[in-house]
């Protein structure tokens, strides 16, 4: 008699780790662990599981390009679903302790490549959607609106290139700080922007904290409140709000992580300079 695999005991895999994006949190997470009951009694892998999920998104995506009610509501299901298979495949992950490193890379790959699609589906969903310049909130063309959505794309991805290089600069310098004790930041994970508050000034503070805010305040948008809005027929305020949030998100992120960098810079060399 097979062995049939509880929500809870999935459950138990998982950390508590919070994301900030209440949706996620209190939603998608505590649902997804019944979600993954069948997939593991059938032996999906998380591999599988990631495909599924790209295939469904990819799917929902098509159907908001259309720019009709149908499409915008059945988009909208099957994006919900899109997202429930990003945390199944990870709960499948930790049951099952089989994690890999090309399991990890898909999962992050399909991530960028609905996260990037989402905004411009939108967009052209809008478009589609009997658009009307002289009536619209902000009265922008067409090609405006796929330009601002272009920008807002852009600056993420430099925002996830500068993440990238920032971390592997920490990783060069690791060994040498922990031997020495000149550790500035309570982690050396970016996320982490806890500063001690003797090493910055009360306006670098706060602009770090306006930046976690506005970051979960971007993931709230792009992955929650969109699909209220969208269903309501308000894709042109959902766009004006995320851009906007988006594109200080980045910017700020950016400057964060310049700023981050240099210190860090400055702490080696001063550390360099007194062990010589």
């Amino acid at each position: 008699m097979p062995v049939t695999v509880k929500a809870a005991e999935i459950k138990a895999t998982f950390n508590g780790e919070k994301t900030g994006n209440p949706f996620f949190d209190y939603f998608f997470r505590p649902l997804s662990f019944y979600c993954t009951v069948p997939l593991v009694n059938m032996g999906v892998s998380p591999n599988q599981a990631s495909l599924i999920g790209l295939f469904i998104g990819i799917n929902g995506l098509v159907l908001w390009c259309l720019g009709n009610w149908a499409g915008w509501i059945i988009g909208t299901v099957f994006m919900l679903v899109y997202l429930m298979f990003d945390f199944i495949d990870g709960n499948i992950a930790r049951y099952n302790d089989n994690a890999s490193y090309i399991g990890k890379f898909l999962d992050a790959f399909f991530n960028k490549v609905i996260g990037i699609g989402m905004p411009f589906a939108i967009a052209i969903g809008l478009i589609n959607f009997d658009y009307d310049v002289e009536t619209s909130i902000l009265g922008l063309l067409p090609w405006q609106w796929m330009l601002l959505v272009g920008l807002s794309t852009t600056l993420w991805m430099l925002e996830r290139e500068s993440y990238t290089r920032y971390e592997s600069f920490l990783k060069t310098i690791e060994e040498y700080r922990k031997a020495n004790d000149t550790i500035i930041f309570n982690s050396t994970s970016p996320n982490n922007t806890k500063l001690k508050d003797q090493e910055v000034s009360f306006t670098v503070r706060i602009v770090l904290w306006a930046l976690r805010k506005l970051r979960v305040l971007r993931g709230i948008f792009l992955h929650g409140i969109v699909f209220i809005m969208i269903p309501l027929g308000l894709a042109e305020c959902f766009l004006i709000i995320f851009v906007a949030v988006s594109i200080v998100s980045s910017l700020l992120e950016i400057m964060s992580l310049l700023y981050r960098g240099s210190t860090e810079l400055n702490v080696y060399r001063r550390s360099a300079t007194h062990r010589n």
